[in-house]
């Protein structure tokens, strides 16, 4: 066995559950890999912005062409280990 993987520790894939666009306007999941609920939580905050511009999508021309702008405005500060539902071995 490779020595290095020996002394890895070995990842978990930690799913955050953000808001709920099921019963509210917005909502995220997003998957991070680490050790533990307080690395995966780190990692989150390191790499999420606070904005994002959001390009139309519609499946009408005429209609991405009139809107201005979409932004949705995360709060990484805000989510916490709570948010993790489920924690997974990789494969």
């Amino acid at each position: 066995m490779d020595e290095r993987k020996a002394e890895e520790p070995k990842l978990l894939s930690h799913h955050f559950d953000c808001g709920n666009s099921t019963d509210g306007a917005i909502g995220f999941c997003a998957r991070i890999k680490a050790k533990d609920k307080a690395e995966a939580l780190e990692i989150l905050k390191r790499v999420l912005p606070e904005e994002i511009k959001i390009r139309p999508c519609g499946e009408n021309d005429e209609d991405n062409d009139r809107v201005e702008y979409i932004e949705a405005y995360l709060s990484p500060r805000n989510i916490t280990a709570d948010d993790i539902d489920e924690a997974d071995e990789e494969e």
